[in-house]
């Protein structure tokens, strides 16, 4: 989006692009429970294999990459505003990632956003003992956690619009505040009503935080190069799901037992002061690192800097 977008709109793209990913979670779990209602659980792992089999054959066969900046050269053409060509190509892919673990703005802000994918990660992590363990087997696993991405995939591109003139950082820093409820809640009112309330209200977090921590993200990238950071973008996913993952079992041990009363609240009051922690974390580096100015040219509009795209509103102001 970064790449492609014109200027202006990257927020809008990466909210469908979100919408999509989330549209395809909902049809994969769909028949994940219809598999393995008929056939069996292992049949449904099969089923995962075939998914990604297709989705790779159809991404390799179907898409062609447009000319770099084609839309933003059009836009730029229709406005009567100079095209301003191509750049040289990006650095080799060892000194590119190089200049960029050395960046420490960005390695700073991944840390920091790593206690937000902590928290999406007890969705698969904790939630699945927590509900067999206080509701039972046959507690309606499935069709909660279809209740996230079903609100995303509906949800999203309306959410993006009204959020998109929020500067990133503190938009992305509500969105972990409002997953840090979503985890409350969850504890609160330990009911069937109060995990599908759970779900949603993340839901809310992750259309908030999401599609501004892509394109936060990719505002780093040297032209080129976005692919190299989209990618380093996904580490937080990995730092959250490991330290979550050893957090996730030590909780359950001690608060919610195979034998014994179950103190929810405990799991997920700790889940969420993390989110807090993290929200507040953001919030402190959105001042550490504010954006930079705009350079000004004098007799002529400076180039924009990606990463001056945070400011509340300006470039949608400019598109518009």
């Amino acid at each position: 989006m970064r790449r492609y977008a014109p200027a202006g709109r990257e927020t809008q793209g990466f909210s469908i692009f979100y919408a999509s990913v989330n549209a395809g979670s909902v049809v994969g779990k769909i028949l994940t429970k219809i598999v393995r209602t008929l056939v069996s659980l292992r049949a449904s792992m099969v089923n995962s294999v075939v998914a990604c089999v297709v989705g790779f054959a159809v991404a390799f066969l179907a898409f062609f990459e447009p000319a770099i900046g084609a839309p933003r050269a059009k836009a730029a053409e229709a406005q009567g505003e100079a095209v301003t060509p191509p750049r040289k190509p990006a650095a080799a892919f060892l000194p590119s990632l190089g200049a960029a673990l050395t960046d420490r703005r960005l390695v700073i802000f991944l840390v920091v956003v790593s206690g937000y994918y902590l928290l999406i990660e007890q969705f698969y992590q904790t939630f699945p003992v927590y509900i067999v363990r206080v509701f039972g087997e046959k507690a309606p696993r499935e069709e909660i956690t279809l209740i996230n991405p079903l609100s995303i995939a509906l949800l999203q591109v309306f959410v993006g619009r009204v959020t998109k003139r929020l500067p990133a950082v503190p938009a992305m820093a509500f969105g972990v505040l409002v997953g840090a409820l979503s985890m409350a809640l969850m504890g609160a009112v330990p009911t069937l009503l109060g995990a599908a309330g759970s779900f949603f209200v993340f839901a809310l977090a992750e259309m908030i935080y999401s599609p501004r921590y892509y394109e936060y993200v990719s505002s780093f990238a040297p032209k080129g190069r976005e692919g190299l950071y989209m990618g380093l973008g996904l580490v937080p996913f990995g730092v959250g799901g490991l330290v979550g993952g050893v957090l996730s079992g030590r909780l359950i041990a001690a608060h919610l037992p195979k034998v014994g009363p179950a103190q929810p609240l405990r799991v997920w009051g700790t889940y969420a002061v993390i989110g807090v922690v993290c929200a507040a974390a953001l919030a402190v580096y959105a001042v550490v690192f504010p954006p930079p100015p705009k350079p000004v040219v004098e007799g002529a509009e400076a180039e924009p800097d990606d990463r001056n795209a945070f400011e509340p509103g300006k470039r949608d102001q400019q598109s518009e």
